[in-house]
């Protein structure tokens, strides 16, 4: 079982505006990376104290994913943006597949949640930060040897950086 917190602060004005990284990878369900936007994400989750929003987060992540097991159905592996949009709580989902041999071409779909509810008619699935994210992890995952590795080991993503060097396997 993989479970890994890890805070994340901006180093720059053109930095994406992540504070954490949650890599989960236990039970049925493919692992997952999943990035938790600043944008909204106190409001919807309805907390003030950091360690407690992220958290609920989790839950709520692992929970609509559980709810939602047909789209996420022959995953590899699971990337996603958390964040909140006017106290709604929003989970832009990416499903990677059809890895074959390692590592593979993966195919990708794009799914957006609101409040744990799949949203089919949404066709703005992220933002330019996630954009940004997604490259990166898929440059470094091209570099890593097995999936395993791929999930226990996150990338350095540029112009984020360790909030206090703070990493928290729960």
């Amino acid at each position: 079982m993989t479970r890994i917190l890890e805070l994340l602060k901006k180093a720059g004005e053109a930095s994406p505006n992540f504070r954490a990284r949650l890599t989960y990878d236990h039970g049925p369900l493919p692992p997952i990376r999943a990035y938790l936007h600043n944008a909204g994400i106190d409001e919807a989750f309805d907390c003030p104290k950091r360690k407690t929003v992220e958290a609920k987060v989790e839950e709520h992540l692992i929970k609509t994913l559980i709810m939602n097991r047909g789209i996420i159905n022959g995953a590899d592996y699971l990337l996603a943006a958390i964040w909140g949009d006017k106290g709604a709580k929003m989970i832009d989902l990416f499903r990677y597949s059809g890895l074959g041999g390692w590592p593979g071409n993966p195919d990708f779909a794009g799914f957006v949640f609101r409040n744990g509810v799949y949203m089919p008619e949404k066709r703005e699935l992220t933002c330019g930060d996630t954009l940004i994210v997604l490259g990166q992890e898929e440059r470094y995952r091209r570099t890593t040897k097995d999936l395993k590795e791929y999930v226990e080991h996150s990338p350095s993503i540029d112009g984020l950086v360790s909030d206090t060097g703070q990493v928290i396997c729960l």
